[in-house]
């Protein structure tokens, strides 16, 4: 009985492919297309969702550090997407103290984030460095990372 059943069920399933086995790597049709190619993934790469959760956690870390009048503008101006006149109305201070506060909350932020970021072999050799006196280091800048890559991570997935 149970052979008869295995069988049928390897006739149904012969019957529903036709005999046609197609490859979703070879080119298929006038084009360069492949049959692959029009297939869209259900997901993102995990690697690049957990790198972005990973990067929009550092950055509430860094915001959650801010002085609370430079993360209200912060949060109102890169996050909420509010215009610099609309921020300076709803907290009651002039469109140029929001732009100046916004710099520095910027700066701020770049400054966690470029310590967050770097490898922690780099992290525990730059502190354990002596510090050097600006008029001696002679005004060396680290690179920066542009905020639009942080606030990007932040609004969603």
């Amino acid at each position: 009985m149970s052979r008869i059943a295995a069988n049928a069920s390897i006739d149904v399933i012969r019957k529903r492919r036709d005999g046609k086995v197609l490859s979703l790597e070879e080119p298929h049709g006038a084009g360069e297309g492949t049959l692959g190619s029009n297939v869209v993934a259900p997901e993102e790469n995990p690697e690049e969702r957990f790198a972005r959760r990973e990067m929009r956690q550092h950055l509430a870390d860094a915001i959650k550090q801010l002085a609370p009048d430079l993360r209200q503008v912060c949060l109102l101006r890169d996050v909420l997407q509010y215009s610099t006149q609309e921020v300076a109305e709803r907290v009651g201070i002039s469109a140029m103290a929001v732009r100046l506060r916004l710099f520095r909350a910027h700066r701020r932020l770049r400054e966690k984030l470029s310590v967050a970021l770097q490898p922690r072999k780099e992290r525990r050799i730059k502190a354990a460095a002596v510090p050097v006196r600006v008029e001696e280091a002679g005004r060396k800048r680290e690179p920066r990372i542009p905020l639009g890559a942080f606030v990007e991570c932040v609004c969603g997935d």
